[in-house]
């Protein structure tokens, strides 16, 4: 392993921001309040019915920020836990930032290994070490995506938050204590001083203050909006109560997964009031746009992108040679108005995950977009993840925003559903499954990836489109890349009976998967027969391409190294 630096505090990961006016919550999230538990598992889930809007997450931010305001642990991650993907990233990247990996550095050290074998090592260092620490796992979608990736050990705690019930959040393996928390809306005492301290705009403002609280049922999500829009519009907790009285009554009979009534109520109120606001008009279709990706933490460069412009912004760009011109301005002040009103959460000093929207807002965008808008938003957010998307090894290209992108892109994909393979695969669908390769590669889900998404096409496409093709290329590359020639080598084999059957002898992409065949033979020490397929390649290569080609040359120079 590396070298460590003692004493020096490692955050690695991106840490949500606290929401405006964050109330530390003594009595209703007591589990957290009492600083670092070595050696515990802390599993935080919502009590309150619907889900949603409980505050779990702001919990666990409110907690990793006090231990690091007090420099009460040696090691804070915070990883995004909706993809067993996105976990195995983020350890690899804490792995990197504590300098674990071989020669001590980071960047380099992944890229020679993988991010499963990095991730490996972040876990060994957690069971073993005497440095305090703290891994909170945010948003854990399914418990089988954290089989053998709890972290535990005695010096730390880990914390995780879901929306699942408790029957549904298994907990990790033996080897610490585990503590479950419900956690519920905000009592009396706190939704009073969360109110009280929000709302300073004149005497009468806080009138009915508690009877709004209780009206919202104490959620905290919605509390916050209440008081988002109270405070923007100069209004009265009195005058408020009346308009969501009437909110409420509207939407009592619409059902939207995670967004219990009362929170839809405040929810749309404070959409119609972010949307009059400058530039009017703006703020829906941004809001529109965010909850088509991830709910943690949308890259900046995604949602300022050429594409994401034109959708938010349309004709309200300035004019003139150039169409865009104005758009990013536009933008960036209709997400203002919509982190004012209490919609979303922006992090300015973050470029990676800047943008974060509560997963209630974002199931109720989705549940009253128009649906024949949908396609438009498919198209328009897949165009801008691609436009934002740097290949590897760009200026701006890194494992943390690759998998913010990857993170946008499965959101988006698991909405989408058959829009983004119309006509065929978007090639969205392809870069994302391409950046899993890049260092530092994420192995095994890259061949979960393209194992999905071969089926899909030969499901969509037919087996003998291109695309399935490339899709079994891209499957035998990454069962190479996590050292599985066993399992690469047939898929390499057909890949190529496959190309021979539909392609031209001097076909350069079929050249190419026989060279591929030729590496995987030599990986897994069938050197006779690596060198039977090169001499097969060059001699084709000579007919159909002619000797002086840069593939020619290429085939006669390994086939030489091969035979000497």
């Amino acid at each position: 392993m590396g070298a460590q630096r003692p004493g020096t505090p490692v955050l690695t990961g991106a840490v949500p921001p606290l929401a405006p006016f964050y109330l530390a919550r003594q009595e209703t999230g007591s589990v957290l309040a009492g600083g670092l538990r070595p050696g515990e598992t802390t599993l935080l889930r919502p009590a309150l019915p619907g889900a949603g809007g409980t505050g779990t997450t702001q919990l666990a931010v409110g907690f990793a920020h006090a231990l690091w305001s007090a420099r009460a642990v040696d090691l804070l991650a915070w990883v995004p836990a909706g993809r067993r993907s996105a976990v195995i990233a983020g350890y690899a990247q804490a792995a990197a930032d504590l300098e674990l990996l071989p020669g001590g550095e980071a960047a380099p050290g992944i890229a020679a290994s993988t991010a499963d074998r990095a991730a490996g090592r972040f876990l060994d260092w957690l069971r073993t070490t005497g440095r305090r620490w703290v891994v909170v796992l945010d948003g854990v979608a399914a418990p089988a995506d954290l089989d053998g990736l709890w972290p535990q050990g005695p010096a730390g705690q880990a914390v995780a938050t879901s929306s699942l019930t408790e029957a549904e959040l298994s907990a990790p393996g033996p080897g610490g204590a585990v503590t479950r928390q419900a956690v519920h809306g905000f009592s009396r005492r706190e939704a009073l001083g969360y109110l009280n301290t929000r709302l300073t705009g004149f005497p009468d403002q806080r009138i009915e203050a508690l009877d709004l609280a209780e009206d919202l049922g104490g959620r905290p999500s919605a509390v916050a909006l209440a008081a988002a829009v109270i405070s923007a519009t100069e209004g009265s907790c009195r005058a408020y109560r009346a308009q969501y009285a009437a909110r409420l009554s509207s939407v009592a009979d619409t059902v939207v997964d995670n967004c219990p009534p009362s929170l839809l109520a405040t929810w749309s109120l404070a959409v119609e009031h972010a949307h009059q606001l400058a530039p009017a008009g703006l703020s829906w279709p941004a809001l529109v746009l965010a909850a088509a990706l991830d709910t943690g933490g949308i890259p900046a460069a995604v949602l300022t992108s050429p594409a994401a412009c034109a959708f938010i912004a349309g004709q309200q760009a300035a004019p003139g040679p150039d169409p865009a011109a104005g758009g990013p301005q536009l933008v960036r002040a209709a997400y203002a108005n919509l982190e004012r009103l209490g919609l979303l959460s922006v992090d300015s000093a973050s470029p990676v995950r800047t943008v974060w929207l509560h997963s209630a807002v974002r199931s109720a965008v989705r549940a009253y977009l128009a649906p024949g808008n949908v396609e438009k938003v498919v198209a328009a957010a897949a165009a801008a993840l691609l436009e934002a998307w740097p290949a590897a090894g760009s200026p701006g290209s890194g494992p943390q925003l690759s998998q913010a992108l990857r993170d946008s892109a499965a959101a988006l994909r698991d909405w989408a559903g058959d829009r983004l393979w119309q006509p065929d695969a978007h090639p969205l669908l392809l870069r994302a499954g391409e950046s899993l390769t890049e260092p530092p590669a994420l192995a095994d889900s890259a061949v979960g990836y393209w194992q999905a998404l071969g089926a899909a096409s030969n499901q969509l496409l037919g087996y003998g489109h291109a695309q399935s093709a490339l899709a079994r290329q891209r499957l035998a590359d990454a069962h190479a890349a996590a050292g599985r020639m066993q399992d690469a080598i047939p898929l390499y084999e057909r890949v190529v009976t496959d190309g021979a059957a539909l392609a031209d002898p001097g076909d350069i992409d079929a050249l190419t998967a026989r060279c591929n065949l030729a590496t995987a033979y030599f990986k897994a020490g069938r050197m006779t027969d690596g060198v039977r397929v090169l001499r097969a390649v060059l001699a084709d290569c000579e007919l159909h391409l002619g000797r002086e080609h840069p593939m020619t040359s290429t085939v006669r120079e390994n086939l030489q190294a091969a035979t000497e």
